[in-house]
């Protein structure tokens, strides 16, 4: 299930080169040109790295590391054997 972690930079990739901007025709564009920027705007730049982050967490959640069932299986199976004296 990690190997789907090989796939995150591809996806990335394909979301970047592929995604479409948005467009408004409107006639006057030096009227939009001193707005001030808006906090999305400011925020944009960050939103694909935070769908890619996202995207790796749930890739890792689906994984579910099994390395702490394996060792209490191994806890159970060693608790009833001792060193036995002499």
């Amino acid at each position: 299930m990690l190997l789907l972690l090989l796939l995150v930079p591809l996806l990335f990739y394909s979301w970047r080169r592929f995604g479409r901007q948005a467009t408004v025709d409107y006639p006057a564009v030096g009227e939009l040109a001193a707005l001030p920027p808006t906090f999305m705007m400011r925020v944009r730049v960050a939103l694909p790295y935070l769908r890619l982050l996202a995207l790796i967490f749930c890739i890792v959640a689906l994984a579910r590391p099994q390395w702490g069932q394996q060792l209490a299986a191994a806890q159970r199976n060693t608790a009833g054997q001792g060193a036995a004296g002499p």
